[in-house]
């Protein structure tokens, strides 16, 4: 038993020795690693410095030095992306900064690929950090959406590329903002405006819109419909408040009605009762009373009923009353 135990300590401690070893060799071979990546980036600086790009070679300045072509690669890589973040910070690659990079890349011994995917990379942080101030206070202005236009427009950004880039955080702030708009039970004309501005400027489709916002109707737009018409009474004003929050959910007529189906057809009904008191309805009586179906998200066939059922009980109660008249007129 006890040869066992010192035989299983034995390979224990061999092993931890083992380890041990593999671990200083990775280390040393990280730090010299680290050291020949520094040392090659120096001399390769000094060397452009010196010389510029005229007449250099990189094929043979990594032979001179006696470093691995990876770690060379890995080294041009980084000073060309240093380069290009340079050239990309103003939002704008010039002319200038066009045939410099080219010219670098080339001297460098980089691929046009391998440039382009720095390049790439760079112009999606950039617009990145960029989304990121405009969205910092929640609100874009006019400025700011010129600003990422024109970043776009410079990069070659699609406006689908660029809210694939950042359609999370574009995503989440979008709906902040249209729940804080919505919050009071209205959406007044600069609010609309803010947010068709704020989708714009960020890249947001229409769809996209629908997509994020559609799931959430249910809740939403009865909730909505609920405080707007809590007075019963439905003006021009509440006409166009639920029209733009259907656009802006990305629902229909009939869906908005079944989703406030008992709410819209009591509210209707009143007005009906309302409006055929004096036994007829207006020219414009019909047409605040059309504009009302619309704005219920009413089916015509629906709203008929109801006014043919008003008109009956109105008829019934005109002739209960005309027979206690003519009933009170005989006593006499």
């Amino acid at each position: 038993m006890l040869k066992l135990f010192l035989l299983f300590a034995g390979i224990l401690f061999a092993l931890m020795v083992l380890a041990a070893a593999v671990a200083y060799l990775l280390w040393h071979h990280y730090r010299q690693r680290s050291e020949d990546r520094r040392d090659f980036k120096g001399a390769l600086l000094a060397r452009l410095r010196k010389q510029g790009h005229i007449g250099f070679d990189m094929d043979a300045f990594i032979s001179e030095c006696q470093i691995s072509k990876g770690l060379a690669s890995e080294v041009a890589e980084e000073i060309f992306g240093q380069i290009c973040a340079k050239a990309v910070e103003d939002g704008v690659i010039t002319p200038e900064e066009r045939l410099k990079l080219d010219r670098v890349g080339q001297k460098l011994g980089l691929s046009p690929l391998k440039t382009q995917a720095i390049e790439e990379r760079l112009k999606s942080q950039k617009y990145l950090s960029t989304v990121e101030k405009v969205m910092a206070d929640g609100r874009v202005s006019d400025e700011e959406r010129e600003e990422l236009k024109e970043i776009r427009r410079n990069f070659g950004l699609s406006r689908g590329a660029a809210f694939e880039l950042s359609s999370d955080a574009v995503q989440d702030g979008y709906l902040v903002l249209f729940r804080s708009i919505i919050s009071d039970g209205q959406i007044t004309d600069s609010e609309w405006n803010e947010l068709e501005r704020y989708r714009q400027a960020l890249g947001i489709s229409t769809e996209h819109t629908h997509q994020l916002l559609r799931p959430q109707a249910s809740k939403l737009y009865p909730s909505f419909f609920g405080r707007l018409v809590a007075n019963k009474q439905v003006n021009d004003e509440v006409v166009k408040q639920l029209q733009r929050l259907r656009s802006l959910l990305g629902i229909s007529e009939r869906e908005a009605s079944d989703l406030v189906q008992s709410e819209a057809t009591e509210i209707y009904r009143l007005e009906v009762e309302r409006v055929i008191k004096d036994g007829m309805i207006s020219g414009d009586e019909r047409s605040h009373l059309g504009r009302l179906v619309q704005a219920l998200s009413l089916d015509s066939k629906q709203a008929e009923s109801i006014e043919e059922q008003a008109k009956q009980r109105h008829y019934s109660r005109a002739v209960t009353s005309a027979l206690a008249d003519e009933h009170i007129s005989d006593a006499e």
